[in-house]
């Protein structure tokens, strides 16, 4: 999956059309959008800064001095100055700056707090499809260069890797998933349907809240599709337990639930997911050295900025992952990134 020459490419063609299909349309899209370019550059910047994603980050300067804007470059590194912005701007770009660091922390009177000041649920939805989708390329551009590099020996002193906690979702001694719903803080779209439109077949609460800008919703999922499902090297299940760890580790319970349910299903394994939403850890989950390797690449890839390293690809390949498999679960990860965003900055779940 290049996006620049010299990646390691999983065999799935396409993938960069549609990665550089939904840089455009949620970054610099070409038509009337709900959110003006200026402030979804401004918050690309801002999210790879705080990913320390230079290649991504000074793309986004140089736009934005192509532009017109070049003084926002400094104005966005620097929070001290978000008081020169109006306050729509600045608390949208602080809601931004949490979503990108640590979505945990945000909740329903945040994006209250925007709707107060006249932001609308179409441009908050906007803004957070610019954080997520950021994310996942500071993680998909910084992975897949580190593969590019590796030789897929450890380093000549490798540690035992240090890996974030699992947010616990699961008592011990649980059994299942509980099947969750998502209750969106903002009011959904409603866009008219039409046949080949490229939106999800069912618009479930979160497509249509995504549904705002029913253009970003198709390219996105058609990504998300061909990562997902699509033909690869990389076994759907693997692809689903790198979905569920990247989601423990962020904090996002929905889709923790549903992929620790697919990944169940697809394996066949009913213990693995559970024991892994249930132990807080990945040392207490009993996972072989394959899953372990997949495990670790998801949670180091999930801080941010990414903590992967040499060493992570090392042990994927010790563990007998090929490098386009390997590339294909650096996606997953950054995938979740991007999905795990949405649905914690957007709404919650509820039983």
């Amino acid at each position: 999956m290049p996006v620049t020459p010299g990646h390691p490419s999983p065999s799935r063609s396409g993938l960069v059309r549609l990665v550089h299909d939904v840089d455009r349309l949620v970054l610099t899209p070409p038509g009337p959008s709900p959110l003006p370019v200026r402030t979804r550059l401004r918050i690309g910047l801002r999210t790879a800064g705080v990913n320390a994603a230079a290649t991504l980050g000074d793309r986004l300067a140089a736009e934005l001095r192509a532009r017109g804007w070049g003084a926002d470059v400094l104005v966005v590194s620097d929070a001290g100055r978000w008081g020169e912005l109006d306050e729509r701007e600045g608390a949208l770009l602080e809601l931004c700056d949490q979503m990108a660091v640590d979505p945990s922390d945000l909740d329903g009177d945040d994006v209250l707090r925007l709707r107060g000041l006249g932001v609308s649920s179409a441009a908050i939805v906007a803004a957070a499809q610019a954080v997520a989708y950021a994310s996942f390329r500071a993680r998909l551009d910084a992975g897949l260069a580190l593969l590019g590099r590796s030789d897929g020996r450890p380093s000549a002193s490798p540690s035992e890797p240090a890996t974030p906690p699992l947010r616990r979702i699961l008592p011990e001694g649980a059994g299942a998933f509980p099947v969750l719903a998502w209750r969106p803080w903002v009011e959904p779209g409603d866009p008219p349907r039409t046949p080949g439109d490229g939106l999800p077949a069912t618009l479930t609460p979160f497509y249509r809240t995504l549904a705002h800008e029913p253009e970003v919703l198709a390219a996105r999922t058609a990504l998300y599709d061909a990562i997902m499902t699509g033909e690869g090297e990389l076994p759907r299940a693997d692809r689903e337990l790198v979905a569920l760890v990247t989601s423990l580790t962020t904090g996002c319970e929905y889709c923790a639930g549903v992929h620790g349910r697919r990944h169940i299903q697809l394996s066949g394994d009913r213990a693995t997911a559970v024991r892994l939403a249930a132990s807080g850890s990945l040392d207490g989950a009993g996972l072989d050295a394959r899953r372990a390797a997949l495990a670790i690449l998801a949670a180091r890839s999930a801080s941010t900025p990414s903590a992967l390293d040499g060493d992570d690809l090392a042990r994927l390949s010790a563990a007998g992952l090929s490098a386009a498999e390997t590339a294909e679960a650096i996606a997953v990860a950054a995938l979740f990134a991007w999905a795990n965003r949405l649905m914690m900055a957007l709404g919650a779940p509820r039983a």
